[in-house]
This record gives C-alpha cells, sequence and structure tokens, in this order.
C-alpha cells in the first residue's frame, strides 16, 4: 500500500484530536476555537492553536485544488 505522502488524491492528513472533542462539543464550538474559558489549559490548549494551523492549511490546498 502506498504512502499517503504519494497519493496524489490525498489533500492532507488530520490528527484525531480525541481530547479535544468532548471539549469543543460542550462549547458548541470548533476545536481551533478553543479557549482556556472552555477547559482547554496547557497541553489541550497548545492542541487547539496548532489544530487551527492544520486545518487552514488543508482548506488551502482543497482552494487550490479546487481553482487548477
Amino acid at each position: 500500500m502506498p504512502a499517503l505522502s504519494d497519493d496524489p488524491d490525498c489533500l492532507g492528513t488530520l490528527k484525531h484530536y480525541h481530547s479535544l472533542m468532548p471539549l469543543a462539543q460542550e462549547a458548541h464550538k470548533p476545536i481551533f476555537s478553543l479557549t482556556t474559558a472552555d477547559g482547554a489549559f496547557g497541553g489541550h490548549f497548545q492542541a487547539a492553536r496548532d489544530a487551527y494551523g492544520h486545518f487552514h492549511a488543508l482548506a488551502d490546498r482543497i482552494l487550490a485544488s479546487i481553482r487548477t
């Protein structure tokens, strides 16, 4: 089976963010919008910040594929 990085149809991969999902569901917001007020402290807060960058990069790739 070829690696995802070799798949021309793969736009990207995302983590599971399993520890952030319950917080996001309870706060009724996307995982990348979680704040300390939502319970995202320490590593969870940093993971939420990182998620923003990961989702932004994926959105950029999707837009680039649509425009070509």
